[in-house]
């Protein structure tokens, strides 16, 4: 996995005319190779154990999710709905991992929550991203999300869903647009944290490494 890291490992040499074992450690990085702590002949047979942990992982409930690289354009916020994307996306979530629920918005209209995980020993950043509706033009509908966290808000006035293209727009019909806020907090490592939403969310959820965060 791109979110995963690797940790140092414990395997064995083993003597191929005694059949003994001797503690061998070996080590990994992504996007690296392989390579032997503590020497030994490189014709002897040796075994390798890999142990891979996420950084961060997110669930919600029993729900599949879709893990896509948060990019200007990118679809939001259901993967059975692809008629609206994100633009004006602020550059502290470029490159954030977006977690897209599986299905459509029709079959996620009741309250819920995501439940984010650092198993990977770095802090993360989490960003709930939702549709906002500040002069109740809507009735209401998008007045479920994320907006009752307390979590602080990202400055992002141009962040927008709107679909991929537009022919002939015409500026005296309802607005083609939604605009989209987003909040923002850390999680420390080896925690969880629950993120509660309210029904009918047109929104998403993206996390980050802190450290990799701009």
């Amino acid at each position: 996995s791109s979110d995963g890291v690797a940790r140092p490992l414990w395997s064995y040499e083993l003597d191929t005319e005694s059949g003994a074992r001797t503690p061998a450690a070996f080590s990994w990085s992504p996007g690296g190779t392989l390579s032997e702590v503590t020497p030994v002949a490189t014709s002897d047979l040796k075994y390798a154990f890999l142990e891979v942990v996420e950084v961060f992982s997110v669930l919600h409930g029993a729900d599949r999710l879709l893990r896509v690289v948060l990019d200007e354009g990118v679809s939001c916020c259901y993967t059975g709905e692809d008629t609206t994307v994100l633009k004006g996306i602020p550059s502290s979530l470029l490159g954030a991992t977006l977690f897209l629920l599986a299905g459509t918005s029709d079959q996620h209209n009741s309250s819920g929550a995501y439940t984010v995980l650092t198993p990977g020993g770095v802090d993360a950043t989490a960003y709930a991203l939702d549709v906002m509706d500040p002069y109740n033009k809507h009735g209401g509908l998008y007045k479920a999300g994320f907006e009752d966290l307390g979590w602080e808000e990202v400055d992002a006035p141009d962040l927008r869903l709107e679909p991929p293209t537009v022919p002939n727009p015409d500026p005296s019909r309802s607005p083609y647009l939604l605009y989209v806020r987003c909040w923002t907090r850390t999680v420390p490592a080896y925690t969880s944290i629950e993120v509660p939403h309210g029904a009918g969310l047109l929104g998403a959820l993206a996390i980050a490494p802190t450290s990799a965060s701009r």
